[in-house]
């Protein structure tokens, strides 16, 4: 079920004439993007600097869409709890429809700490999870 915080989030984006649904997802984290020296080290499939922020998910969502994310309480990944708006920007072999009909979504910590091996370590604690999202499709203007 979505928090209340949520679902004002979706009334209040609905109302303003935004084109937005709501979704349950499986939500993972990730810091790492390749090894260093590879061509794309350190950025995203869209071509951006990987940053907190930005979201891995299936084709079917282009970039630049918003997703705004139930962070329900704090797992202990250091996200907090409370909605956080993340953008997509990047894709993964692994970030598809299930079969159930939800979609993954992979959530980019690269820089949420000071350190990369404290980034790493909140992916782990975020490890899977069910979660409710609002996203918001980009428009043709």
């Amino acid at each position: 079920m979505p928090s209340l915080a949520l679902l004002r989030v979706f009334f209040a984006l609905l109302l303003a004439g935004y084109p937005v649904t709501m979704r349950l997802f499986e939500v993972s984290a990730y810091t790492r993007l390749c090894s260093e020296g590879e061509p794309w080290f350190g950025r995203t499939a869209s071509g951006e600097v990987a940053r907190v922020g930005m979201a891995a998910l299936p084709a079917s969502y282009p970039f630049g869409t918003l997703v705004y994310l139930d962070g329900g309480a704090d797992s202990g990944s250091g996200l907090g709890s409370g909605v956080r708006r993340w953008r997509v920007e990047d894709r993964g072999a692994e970030i598809t429809r299930l079969q159930d009909g939800r979609d993954r979504m992979d959530l980019c910590l690269v820089g949420l700490t000071a350190s990369d091996s404290s980034d790493e370590l909140a992916a782990r604690k975020w490890g899977r999870q069910d979660r409710w999202a609002v996203v918001v499709w980009p428009t043709a203007d």
